[in-house]
């Protein structure tokens, strides 16, 4: 676990318009909506550098375009994107966050493919996991799946399935990417407001794995 630094209000709600949106799922970008809504309110200027800058982060993460300037991590996000030479295979992990902002998550185990790959877990309260169906969810989902490896490449997965009651739910969280197969070790960094965990994940073997 360690503490990070929330983002500005503002940004934080621009930033989770672009990663509210199921891009597994293929769902419907609520981003230009709430864009043009805080300038029509006249909570940010149309030509604001901030609005502009996550219009760019927004534009390259939904056609999935490397777009050279854009700020960590999400410079290091889309270098993957277009890749399709993921490993198959399947790693351990068995390890628990006991509390991410009052949330405690068991993750079990990593799965890779050529296109992406996906975290199996179960989390408490389920919230994260669960969506509503049919019809537009529009809770932004308190935790944020971001990953690295050490190669300098930056991942986020979304839902990818799940089930369970309110208390606890299991399923897992895809990547839009698949991981860079020279990648020795992956960490990953489930993110809230003001915290992540941190869990560093050996990929030795990887490769041997059924």
């Amino acid at each position: 676990m360690e503490e990070i630094t929330p983002l500005d209000p503002v940004r934080a709600v621009l930033v989770g318009e672009i990663l509210s949106t199921d891009r597994v799922q293929g769902d419907q970008d609520s981003f230009d909506i709430a864009s043009r809504a805080l300038v029509a309110t006249g909570v940010l200027g149309e030509g604001d550098a901030m609005l502009e800058e996550t219009r760019r982060i927004w534009s390259a993460l939904s056609s999935a375009t490397a777009t050279p300037g854009l700020p960590a991590p999400w410079d290091a996000l889309l270098a993957r994107f277009s890749k399709g030479d993921g490993v198959n295979g399947s790693v351990a992990i068995g390890t628990v966050i006991d509390d991410l902002e009052g949330y405690s998550i068991r993750l079990d185990a990593l799965l890779t493919d050529e296109g992406s790959f996906s975290i199996a877990l179960a989390i408490s309260p389920g919230t994260p996991l669960l969506r509503n169906f049919p019809g537009l969810d529009l809770d932004t989902s308190p935790v944020t799946w971001w990953a690295e490896d050490d190669r300098g490449n930056s991942y986020v997965a979304f839902f990818s399935r799940g089930g369970g009651g309110g208390p606890v739910a299991e399923g897992e969280v895809r990547s839009l990417a698949p991981l860079d197969p020279k990648a020795r070790e992956l960490t990953l960094l489930p993110t809230t407001t003001h915290a992540r965990g941190v869990v560093t994940v050996p990929l030795a073997g990887l490769a041997e794995s059924p």
